[in-house]
């Protein structure tokens, strides 16, 4: 049998990840020098009460080898072959933690994937790997679909406010308080396993239009596409747009998902956003 295997940051709701019987191992976020396994040590409701009241920007770090061993290795003691789909490595060391574990594991039936994503955009290579799986599909056809979804998954984001990319340096204290004053709200996109700019527009309602109006551009009239609305302590914004993209895509798979530390570091509080995959690759 395959037993698919991801990291913490795919933030896929616990109950799907029970009924597949998918594994995860955690990335770790450390505030100073406390330090905390994502969805063991911290939950997300701590991790926000947290990061509004810290002095600096937490940071987050990769599993290490031994993590990946502990979670495989009973794995393979009962036969089982993995098939592990993890955070961008453009956005994560976890990746390359994972194939040095596997070295460890010289001729083990395992797969690694870089899914080119994360938060949702991971969730749901995850979740149709896991699906496939049930349905018998074997290791190397599970890999090679998932390395043709990966490439048309598409996650864009807006944060609600500019504090979290000033503390994490990606704008300085000027930029910060003109776009607060400005109310600027910036899209961004996860475009080749990067967190890239996408565009700035101004009010949060003109953000949530501009993530609606992308995310068809991307599915054109695809009639059965997954979509996953997301955010961050912002579960209110999330069904506003769930219920704008419904307009447009009546029959597509919807999940809800809260984004989680690691991805929550980097957004911050109140951010929302959308994960859209086209129906064309959802079958081996």
């Amino acid at each position: 049998m395959i037993k698919i295997v991801t990291d913490s940051t795919c933030y896929l709701p616990p109950a799907l990840l029970a009924e597949h019987g998918i594994s995860i191992v955690p990335l770790s976020i450390a505030f100073g020098p406390e330090s905390y396994r994502e969805g063991i040590d911290i939950d997300t409701e701590t991790f926000f009460h947290k990061l509004a009241r810290a002095p600096d920007l937490p940071q987050t770090s990769q599993p290490g080898v031994e993590q990946f061993l502990a979670t495989w290795r009973p794995l393979l003691d009962v036969g089982h072959e993995i098939v592990a789909i993890l955070i961008s490595s453009g956005l994560s060391g976890t990746v390359n933690s994972a194939r040095m574990a596997r070295q460890q594991l010289a001729g083990a039936p395992i797969s690694i994937i870089d899914s080119l994503s994360t938060a949702m955009g991971l969730g749901m290579q995850v979740l149709r790997a896991a699906e496939w799986a049930a349905a018998g599909a074997t290791r190397t056809q599970i890999a090679a679909a998932i390395e043709r979804m990966r490439e048309v998954v598409r996650i864009v984001l807006v944060p609600d406010t500019l504090d979290a990319l000033y503390r994490g340096g990606r704008i300085n204290a000027a930029q910060r308080w003109v776009g607060t004053l400005l109310q600027v709200k910036p899209l961004l996109e996860v475009r080749d396993g990067m967190v890239e700019p996408l565009e700035q527009v101004r009010t949060a309602r003109r953000a949530a239009a501009r993530l609606v109006e992308s995310t068809v551009e991307h599915l054109g009239d695809d009639q059965r596409p997954w979509i996953a609305v997301m955010h961050s302590r912002s579960p209110e914004a999330a069904e506003h747009l769930r219920e704008m993209l419904q307009v447009h895509y009546p029959q597509a798979r919807y999940f809800l998902s809260e984004i989680g530390p690691t991805v929550g570091v980097h957004i911050g509080a109140g951010g929302s956003g959308i994960m859209a995959c086209p129906s064309r690759v959802l079958g081996l």
